[in-house]
Protein backbone atom coordinates (compact mmCIF):
# COMPACT_ATOMS: atom_id res chain seq x y z
CA UNK A 1 0.00 0.00 0.00
CA UNK A 2 1.03 3.54 -1.35
CA UNK A 3 0.09 7.07 0.30
CA UNK A 4 -0.16 10.70 -1.58
CA UNK A 5 -0.61 12.89 1.50
CA UNK A 6 -2.21 15.98 0.71
CA UNK A 7 -2.41 15.41 -2.97
CA UNK A 8 -4.10 17.78 -3.52
CA UNK A 9 -5.35 17.78 -7.09
CA UNK A 10 -2.10 15.91 -7.97
CA UNK A 11 -3.49 12.10 -8.10
CA UNK A 12 -1.00 9.68 -7.99
CA UNK A 13 -1.72 6.19 -9.91
CA UNK A 14 -1.03 3.38 -7.58
CA UNK A 15 -1.55 5.54 -4.63
CA UNK A 16 -4.13 5.79 -2.02
CA UNK A 17 -4.27 9.67 -2.80
CA UNK A 18 -5.25 11.40 0.63
CA UNK A 19 -6.22 14.99 1.56
CA UNK A 20 -7.61 16.71 4.78
CA UNK A 21 -9.75 19.19 1.72
CA UNK A 22 -13.26 17.42 0.92
CA UNK A 23 -13.51 19.42 -2.00
CA UNK A 24 -10.58 18.01 -4.08
CA UNK A 25 -10.77 14.73 -5.68
CA UNK A 26 -9.02 12.71 -2.74
CA UNK A 27 -9.62 9.03 -2.25
CA UNK A 28 -9.98 9.76 1.22
CA UNK A 29 -10.43 12.52 3.34
CA UNK A 30 -7.93 12.47 6.45
CA UNK A 31 -5.71 14.96 8.66
CA UNK A 32 -1.93 14.41 7.74
CA UNK A 33 -1.12 14.37 11.55
CA UNK A 34 -3.59 12.31 12.54
CA UNK A 35 -3.54 8.90 9.93
CA UNK A 36 -6.30 6.32 9.95
CA UNK A 37 -4.04 3.12 9.07
CA UNK A 38 -2.79 0.61 11.20
CA UNK A 39 1.11 0.26 12.68
CA UNK A 40 3.42 -1.07 9.80
CA UNK A 41 0.71 -1.61 7.10
CA UNK A 42 2.23 0.73 4.62
CA UNK A 43 5.06 0.08 1.89
CA UNK A 44 5.14 4.05 0.77
CA UNK A 45 4.56 7.71 1.54
CA UNK A 46 4.65 10.91 -0.86
CA UNK A 47 3.92 14.47 0.48
CA UNK A 48 4.71 16.42 -2.03
CA UNK A 49 4.46 20.35 -0.75
CA UNK A 50 2.46 19.68 2.17
CA UNK A 51 4.52 20.17 5.55
CA UNK A 52 4.81 24.07 5.00
CA UNK A 53 0.69 24.17 5.17
CA UNK A 54 1.03 22.59 8.70
CA UNK A 55 3.12 24.26 10.45
CA UNK A 56 6.01 23.67 12.64
CA UNK A 57 4.43 21.04 15.19
CA UNK A 58 1.72 19.23 12.93
CA UNK A 59 4.79 18.42 11.21
CA UNK A 60 5.77 16.56 14.09
CA UNK A 61 3.35 14.84 14.40
CA UNK A 62 2.75 14.37 10.76
CA UNK A 63 6.91 12.52 10.57
CA UNK A 64 5.40 10.24 13.94
CA UNK A 65 2.60 9.34 12.26
CA UNK A 66 4.40 8.41 9.08
CA UNK A 67 6.86 6.49 10.78
CA UNK A 68 3.88 4.16 12.72
CA UNK A 69 2.38 3.25 9.95
CA UNK A 70 5.62 2.61 7.32
CA UNK A 71 6.62 -0.77 7.45
CA UNK A 72 10.68 -1.36 8.59
CA UNK A 73 12.58 0.31 5.50
CA UNK A 74 9.55 1.64 3.90
CA UNK A 75 10.17 4.87 2.09
CA UNK A 76 9.48 8.55 2.96
CA UNK A 77 9.33 11.30 0.44
CA UNK A 78 9.10 14.90 1.12
CA UNK A 79 9.18 18.17 -1.08
CA UNK A 80 8.98 21.87 0.42
CA UNK A 81 9.91 25.02 -0.53
CA UNK A 82 13.73 26.05 -0.27
CA UNK A 83 13.07 28.77 2.40
CA UNK A 84 17.34 29.37 2.13
CA UNK A 85 17.44 29.90 -1.48
CA UNK A 86 14.00 31.09 -1.79
CA UNK A 87 15.95 34.66 0.42
CA UNK A 88 18.56 34.39 -1.56
CA UNK A 89 16.43 34.92 -4.87
CA UNK A 90 14.10 37.54 -3.18
CA UNK A 91 17.44 39.50 -2.09
CA UNK A 92 19.25 39.60 -4.91
CA UNK A 93 16.01 39.28 -7.75
CA UNK A 94 14.01 42.50 -9.31
CA UNK A 95 10.35 43.43 -8.37
CA UNK A 96 8.96 40.66 -10.39
CA UNK A 97 11.10 37.97 -8.75
CA UNK A 98 10.82 39.09 -5.08
CA UNK A 99 6.40 39.21 -5.85
CA UNK A 100 7.02 35.53 -7.19
CA UNK A 101 9.55 34.54 -4.05
CA UNK A 102 7.03 36.18 -1.28
CA UNK A 103 3.87 34.04 -3.01
CA UNK A 104 6.48 30.96 -2.89
CA UNK A 105 7.36 31.74 0.80
CA UNK A 106 3.67 32.60 2.45
CA UNK A 107 1.76 30.75 -0.10
CA UNK A 108 -1.54 31.34 -1.48
CA UNK A 109 -4.35 33.43 0.10
CA UNK A 110 -6.82 30.60 -0.97
CA UNK A 111 -8.01 29.49 1.86
CA UNK A 112 -6.29 26.52 3.35
CA UNK A 113 -3.40 27.15 1.41
CA UNK A 114 -1.11 29.64 2.93
CA UNK A 115 2.00 28.47 4.41
CA UNK A 116 2.30 27.84 8.04
CA UNK A 117 6.05 27.15 8.67
CA UNK A 118 8.50 27.15 5.40
CA UNK A 119 11.83 24.54 6.64
CA UNK A 120 15.82 25.16 6.11
CA UNK A 121 16.74 21.90 4.92
CA UNK A 122 19.18 21.41 7.79
CA UNK A 123 16.30 21.78 10.41
CA UNK A 124 14.29 19.26 8.15
CA UNK A 125 16.96 17.18 8.49
CA UNK A 126 17.41 16.98 11.98
CA UNK A 127 13.40 16.50 11.88
CA UNK A 128 13.52 13.51 9.47
CA UNK A 129 16.34 12.22 11.55
CA UNK A 130 15.01 12.48 14.91
CA UNK A 131 11.58 10.75 14.18
CA UNK A 132 13.49 7.89 12.81
CA UNK A 133 13.96 8.04 9.15
CA UNK A 134 17.49 7.49 7.48
CA UNK A 135 18.09 10.16 4.87
CA UNK A 136 19.12 8.47 1.71
CA UNK A 137 18.82 11.63 -0.90
CA UNK A 138 18.62 15.12 -0.81
CA UNK A 139 18.80 17.75 -3.29
CA UNK A 140 17.03 21.08 -4.41
CA UNK A 141 15.30 21.70 -7.28
CA UNK A 142 12.72 24.31 -8.78
CA UNK A 143 9.27 23.74 -8.74
CA UNK A 144 8.56 26.74 -10.78
CA UNK A 145 11.40 29.42 -12.17
CA UNK A 146 12.41 31.46 -9.21
CA UNK A 147 10.62 28.83 -6.88
CA UNK A 148 12.72 26.79 -5.25
CA UNK A 149 12.06 23.24 -3.34
CA UNK A 150 13.84 20.44 -1.66
CA UNK A 151 13.76 16.77 -1.89
CA UNK A 152 13.88 14.47 1.02
CA UNK A 153 13.75 10.37 0.12
CA UNK A 154 14.29 8.48 3.52
CA UNK A 155 13.59 5.08 4.91
CA UNK A 156 12.00 4.11 8.03
CA UNK A 157 15.28 2.84 10.11
CA UNK A 158 15.24 0.40 13.48
CA UNK A 159 14.92 3.13 16.24
CA UNK A 160 13.01 2.18 19.60
CA UNK A 161 12.90 5.72 21.00
CA UNK A 162 11.25 6.63 17.30
CA UNK A 163 8.49 4.00 17.68
CA UNK A 164 7.89 4.48 21.07
CA UNK A 165 6.85 8.65 20.30
CA UNK A 166 5.16 7.59 17.55
CA UNK A 167 2.48 5.71 19.75
CA UNK A 168 3.06 8.41 22.84
CA UNK A 169 2.04 11.27 20.32
CA UNK A 170 -0.47 9.12 18.80
CA UNK A 171 -1.95 8.43 22.16
CA UNK A 172 -2.16 12.48 22.50
CA UNK A 173 -3.99 12.93 19.59
CA UNK A 174 -6.70 10.39 20.61
CA UNK A 175 -6.93 11.63 24.21
CA UNK A 176 -7.43 15.09 22.63
CA UNK A 177 -3.98 16.30 24.64
CA UNK A 178 -2.06 17.52 21.77
CA UNK A 179 -2.94 21.74 21.88
CA UNK A 180 -1.95 22.89 18.82
CA UNK A 181 -4.15 25.64 19.32
CA UNK A 182 -1.72 27.37 21.86
CA UNK A 183 2.14 27.39 20.64
CA UNK A 184 3.21 28.10 24.26
CA UNK A 185 1.08 24.52 25.30
CA UNK A 186 2.50 22.38 22.46
CA UNK A 187 5.75 23.28 22.51
CA UNK A 188 6.07 22.87 26.12
CA UNK A 189 4.25 19.01 25.86
CA UNK A 190 6.88 18.77 22.81
CA UNK A 191 9.57 19.05 25.30
CA UNK A 192 7.93 17.06 28.30
CA UNK A 193 7.84 14.21 25.06
CA UNK A 194 11.18 14.88 24.50
CA UNK A 195 12.37 14.20 28.18
CA UNK A 196 10.28 11.25 28.16
CA UNK A 197 11.65 9.52 25.47
CA UNK A 198 15.69 10.59 26.38
CA UNK A 199 15.00 9.97 30.37
CA UNK A 200 17.33 7.34 32.07
CA UNK A 201 15.22 5.27 33.54
CA UNK A 202 11.45 5.60 35.12
CA UNK A 203 12.57 7.78 37.89
CA UNK A 204 14.06 10.59 35.66
CA UNK A 205 11.07 10.18 33.19
CA UNK A 206 8.19 10.08 36.36
CA UNK A 207 9.80 13.54 36.58
CA UNK A 208 7.67 15.29 33.62
CA UNK A 209 4.73 14.37 35.60
CA UNK A 210 5.32 18.05 37.19
CA UNK A 211 5.51 19.36 33.83
CA UNK A 212 2.54 17.63 32.61
CA UNK A 213 0.84 14.54 34.11
CA UNK A 214 -1.15 13.96 30.98
CA UNK A 215 1.83 13.03 29.23
CA UNK A 216 3.33 11.19 31.83
CA UNK A 217 0.37 9.13 32.43
CA UNK A 218 0.24 8.28 28.76
CA UNK A 219 4.36 7.16 28.59
CA UNK A 220 3.69 4.85 31.63
CA UNK A 221 1.00 2.98 29.97
CA UNK A 222 2.93 2.40 26.68
CA UNK A 223 5.69 1.33 28.44
CA UNK A 224 5.36 -1.40 31.44
CA UNK A 225 8.69 -2.02 32.85
CA UNK A 226 6.89 -5.65 33.76
CA UNK A 227 6.98 -5.36 37.68
CA UNK A 228 4.22 -3.14 38.51
CA UNK A 229 6.50 0.35 38.79
CA UNK A 230 5.41 1.92 35.56
CA UNK A 231 1.73 0.74 36.40
CA UNK A 232 2.00 2.62 40.02
CA UNK A 233 3.23 5.31 38.33
CA UNK A 234 0.95 5.97 35.38
CA UNK A 235 -1.96 5.48 38.77
CA UNK A 236 -0.30 8.46 40.78
CA UNK A 237 -0.34 10.60 37.41
CA UNK A 238 -4.02 9.78 36.67
CA UNK A 239 -4.50 11.00 40.51
CA UNK A 240 -2.66 14.00 39.78
CA UNK A 241 -4.74 14.73 36.40
CA UNK A 242 -8.44 14.08 38.10
CA UNK A 243 -6.96 16.77 40.91
CA UNK A 244 -5.39 19.17 38.52
CA UNK A 245 -2.24 19.23 39.64
CA UNK A 246 -0.48 21.23 36.93
CA UNK A 247 -3.31 23.74 37.61
CA UNK A 248 -2.77 23.87 41.72
CA UNK A 249 0.58 24.49 40.73
CA UNK A 250 0.04 27.33 38.53
CA UNK A 251 -1.99 29.00 41.46
CA UNK A 252 0.86 28.39 43.81
CA UNK A 253 3.21 30.16 41.78
CA UNK A 254 1.02 33.09 41.24
CA UNK A 255 1.05 33.57 44.88
CA UNK A 256 4.59 34.33 44.58
CA UNK A 257 4.72 36.63 41.47
CA UNK A 258 4.93 40.13 41.48
CA UNK A 259 2.80 42.27 39.22
CA UNK A 260 2.83 39.13 37.06
CA UNK A 261 6.37 38.58 37.05
CA UNK A 262 8.18 35.94 39.10
CA UNK A 263 11.71 34.89 39.61
CA UNK A 264 13.80 31.43 38.78
CA UNK A 265 13.85 30.60 42.48
CA UNK A 266 10.13 30.91 42.50
CA UNK A 267 9.83 28.85 39.86
CA UNK A 268 11.92 26.08 41.12
CA UNK A 269 10.61 26.17 44.48
CA UNK A 270 6.93 25.43 43.30
CA UNK A 271 8.92 22.90 41.17
CA UNK A 272 10.80 21.08 43.83
CA UNK A 273 7.56 20.79 45.73
CA UNK A 274 5.80 19.15 43.31
CA UNK A 275 8.29 16.50 42.91
CA UNK A 276 8.35 15.94 46.67
CA UNK A 277 4.77 15.09 46.54
CA UNK A 278 4.90 12.62 43.58
CA UNK A 279 7.80 11.06 45.37
CA UNK A 280 5.88 10.67 48.44
CA UNK A 281 2.67 9.38 46.55
CA UNK A 282 4.37 6.84 44.58
CA UNK A 283 6.49 5.75 47.71
CA UNK A 284 3.51 6.06 50.00
CA UNK A 285 4.87 8.99 52.57
CA UNK A 286 3.15 11.25 53.37
CA UNK A 287 2.70 14.09 50.93
CA UNK A 288 3.58 17.48 51.76
CA UNK A 289 0.51 20.12 53.11
CA UNK A 290 0.92 22.29 49.81
CA UNK A 291 -0.94 20.03 48.15
CA UNK A 292 -2.20 16.76 50.44
CA UNK A 293 -5.44 17.75 50.17
CA UNK A 294 -5.53 19.43 46.98
CA UNK A 295 -5.12 16.14 44.21
CA UNK A 296 -7.08 14.05 46.36
CA UNK A 297 -10.03 14.61 44.07
CA UNK A 298 -11.57 17.34 42.12
CA UNK A 299 -13.36 20.13 43.80
CA UNK A 300 -16.89 20.90 43.41
CA UNK A 301 -17.53 24.16 40.62
CA UNK A 302 -17.54 27.28 42.37
CA UNK A 303 -15.51 25.92 45.22
CA UNK A 304 -11.91 27.99 44.36
CA UNK A 305 -10.97 25.05 42.15
CA UNK A 306 -7.87 26.14 39.99
CA UNK A 307 -7.76 26.86 36.70
CA UNK A 308 -7.43 23.49 34.59
CA UNK A 309 -3.84 23.64 33.24
CA UNK A 310 -2.62 21.42 30.30
CA UNK A 311 1.45 22.44 31.13
CA UNK A 312 3.47 23.44 33.99
CA UNK A 313 6.45 24.82 31.97
CA UNK A 314 8.08 28.36 32.55
CA UNK A 315 6.67 29.78 29.06
CA UNK A 316 2.82 28.58 30.19
CA UNK A 317 3.74 29.78 33.41
CA UNK A 318 5.17 33.06 32.45
CA UNK A 319 1.98 33.37 30.45
CA UNK A 320 -0.25 32.75 32.83
CA UNK A 321 0.84 34.56 35.46
CA UNK A 322 1.01 37.76 33.34
CA UNK A 323 -2.27 37.42 31.94
CA UNK A 324 -3.79 37.01 35.26
CA UNK A 325 -1.94 40.28 36.61
CA UNK A 326 -3.08 42.62 33.44
CA UNK A 327 -6.63 40.95 33.86
CA UNK A 328 -7.01 41.96 37.70
CA UNK A 329 -5.16 45.35 36.87
CA UNK A 330 -7.73 45.88 34.42
CA UNK A 331 -10.48 45.02 36.46
CA UNK A 332 -9.38 47.23 39.31
CA UNK A 333 -9.00 50.26 36.78
CA UNK A 334 -12.77 49.74 35.72
CA UNK A 335 -13.93 49.31 39.25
Amino acid sequence: MKLNIGCGYNRLAGYINIDSNPDVPSDKIMSAHDLDFADASVGEITALQLIEHLGFFKTGYFLSECRRVLRPGGCLLIETPDITRAFEIFLNGGPEQKEAVLGWVYGSETPGMNHLYCFPGELLARLLKEAGFEIIESAGFYFQRDRPALRFRTVKNDSKNADLASALRKCLLHGNIACFENEVIISGQEKVIKSLISAKGPDEAFEQAVYSAEIASRYFGLKPSGDGADFGRQAVCDRLIEGNFQGYLMEELLKKAVNGIFTDEDFNSVFDTGLNYLNCLVSGKSPPRLFANRVKKPRAKGQGQAQKIKIFSRAAAEDFCLKKYLLSAKISRII
